[in-house]
């Protein structure tokens, strides 16, 4: 599976990304950040290693400590507001595609 490939946008289109493989395990994560960032009860999750996931555009960081202590990245687009990935400093190398 290492040769398939993914393609995802945000809903504007500004920002792409293609992912290289499957991801390592996805998640639906029901914290009270992700029901925030997602609108909804749960983020849907797939986690890959950073260095298979290629990004088109820039898009904007927001960052935030979980209640947990972790460190936490959002990336989002600057035009439509769409998140694409979150980093946990206790996963740097895995982009957690939304």
């Amino acid at each position: 599976m290492a040769d398939d490939l993914c393609t995802g946008q945000c809903l504007c289109g500004h920002i792409q990304l293609t992912v290289s493989g499957a991801p390592a395990f996805s998640v639906l994560c029901f914290c009270q950040d992700c029901q925030r960032i997602s609108g909804g009860g749960h983020l849907p999750q797939a986690a890959f290693d950073r260095a298979g996931v290629t990004i088109t555009g820039t898009p904007n960081d927001y960052h935030w400590q979980s209640d947990a202590g972790n460190d936490l990245q959002l990336a989002y687009c600057p035009d439509c507001g769409s998140p694409i990935y979150k980093v946990t400093s206790k996963m740097p190398d895995t982009l957690f595609v939304a």
